[in-house]
């Protein structure tokens, strides 16, 4: 099983420590970061997307700050408070998005071995949804939860009229743009989906399996995609510049 990359979240530091402590003598865990509010997370988030789950403390800064994270950030999460029981259906809601969401007691900060036993199952479970069958949840640009396949992935593009977002190109289904997402974290899919993603300009990635022809200069991918106009046509093959810093990439 590959590392589980987990993020916290908790407003006691000592309780945060310890947790932090804890994850990190678990070797399938790497800890990618903690926080101790809402803000405090979203800092850190800004900098560092590449995550796989989260343990949050519930009420930090404000009564649902970890139930608003989860929301957003849409991870398999793991809730450590003691007000748990007022917000289980809440919790249980938010499976739907995260594709796990359950309560852990506080209390397992003081038993080491238990708190294990529940983390390594959490890992599991979590390395199962990623392998999955290429269905991911992502937030995009309108604020909407969409679950996407990556299989059907076909160009990723960083276009002018959108700033740091990505606009993701479909085999069939209209684009969707990803906001405030670099390059650095769509590379991290690959760990995930078995280097399925080739980055073959500073503009663009594309799935391997989508391509058509490809030659030094250029790789030729089809499917619903704009043309020179900036015109969206279903079944259209496209040709994307490949420059020299990623041709190595192909190979």
């Amino acid at each position: 099983m590959n590392k589980i990359r987990i993020a916290l979240a908790d407003d006691t530091l000592r309780i945060l420590n310890r947790f932090s402590q804890l994850l990190q003598e678990i070797p399938c865990v790497e800890v990618a970061f903690t926080a101790t509010s809402y803000d405090n997370f979203f800092d850190q988030y800004e900098k560092d997307r590449n995550i796989d789950a989260l343990i949050l403390d519930i009420e930090m800064d404000s009564p649902k700050a970890g139930l608003l994270i989860a929301e957003e950030v849409c991870k398999p999460v793991l809730f450590t408070s003691s007000f748990a029981d007022k917000h289980l259906n809440k919790i249980v809601e938010l499976e739907e998005k995260t594709g796990i969401s359950q309560p852990m007691p506080k209390e397992l900060v003081t038993d080491p071995e238990k708190f294990r036993k529940m983390i390594l199952r959490f890992c599991e479970n979590v390395s199962r949804l990623k392998k999955g069958n290429g269905e991911m949840k992502v937030k995009t640009a309108d604020g909407l939860h969409k679950t996407i396949n990556v299989n059907n992935i076909v160009l990723i593009s960083a276009e002018k009229d959108v700033g740091n977002d990505k606009m993701i190109y479909f085999t069939e289904d209209e684009p969707i743009t990803l906001p405030r997402t670099p390059f650095a974290d769509i590379e991290g899919w690959n760990v995930q989906y078995n280097n399925l993603f080739r980055r073959v300009h500073k503009s663009y990635m594309v799935n391997k399996n989508r391509i058509v022809s490809e030659s030094k200069d250029e790789v030729v991918v089809r499917g619903c995609l704009k043309d020179e106009r900036g015109q969206l046509k279903r079944d259209f093959q496209k040709s994307i510049p490949v420059s020299e810093n990623y041709r190595k990439n192909l190979k």
